[in-house]
């Protein structure tokens, strides 16, 4: 599954767009898997250089003396979510998107809880916020892709407006 998204990925970022969505799979739980794989990519990305995984009790301990650290906030999001406590995790993805707006991993992580309880329209509003902040990472094209779809499927009523960006290369 996840080397069918890196060659999505990989085919929406050469504009080979068809070719992209014949490599799916057209189930939900592809864009559910895509997701936990890039919030935990990012949380090993969000760790300083030198220091290991962070305890939940750990993580709350520190958000304690420096509550503005989105970093801490993130990283104890995707623990929550790993462990399933999913309302707490929308609480501290939204602490860092209240701190930092344009962190896009954490709009992502709400995008998950979301997506998770079937609430579609936020879900496809924050990957298009995520999406517009990253035009050119194809992730986040590919997961707004997904969850429209996801709500097609669920016949959830969505409004989606997908960006592609331009690289001065015209589609093949």
């Amino acid at each position: 599954m996840a080397e069918r998204l890196r060659r999505s990925a990989c085919l929406l970022n050469a504009t080979l767009y068809e070719q992209a969505i014949a490599e799916l799979d057209a189930g939900d739980q592809c864009l559910k898997d895509a997701l936990r794989t890039y919030l935990n990519e990012s949380l090993f990305q969000s760790i300083k250089p030198g220091e290991s995984l962070p305890e939940i009790d750990s993580l709350r301990d520190k958000i304690a003396q420096d509550s503005e650290d989105p970093d801490l906030h993130f990283q104890l999001g995707v623990l929550l979510m790993d462990l399933g406590e999913s309302e707490e995790a929308e609480l501290r993805f939204a602490q860092v998107v209240s701190i930092s707006s344009n962190h896009a991993a954490a709009l992502v992580g709400l995008a998950c809880v979301h997506h998770l309880h079937e609430d579609f329209g936020p879900a496809v509003s924050y990957l298009q916020r995520a999406q517009a902040l990253n035009p050119h990472d194809a992730r986040h094209t590919l997961f707004l892709a997904l969850a429209a779809k996801a709500a097609h499927d669920k016949k959830a009523p969505v409004d989606v407006c997908v960006t592609i960006a331009n690289d001065g290369r015209s589609p093949a």
